[in-house]
């Protein structure tokens, strides 16, 4: 075994690596959400937001008409 134990190292440090990664990924994903999640209320002022993500015209935020969903909403519960 002695002579496998610098190969056995390497192994180690990179199986190391790799799940420290994976996990950087994981809680930068989660901190994306919230931070979008977060500028998206502050931004529209509004907990449902919605963008439309076309390339071609740019994203840009979609205006709901709030008076005629609490209408509905008023009507049908």
């Amino acid at each position: 075994m002695e002579a496998h134990r610098k190969r056995n190292d390497k192994t180690a440090m990179m199986m190391m690596i790799a799940v420290t990664f994976l996990i950087a990924c994981g809680s930068g994903f989660a901190q994306f959400e919230y931070i979008v999640m977060a500028l998206s209320k502050a931004i529209i002022n509004g907990d449902v937001s919605l963008f439309i993500a076309n390339t071609a015209l740019g994203s840009r935020p979609v205006t709901i008409d709030e008076a005629a969903i609490r209408e509905f909403a008023a009507n049908n519960s």
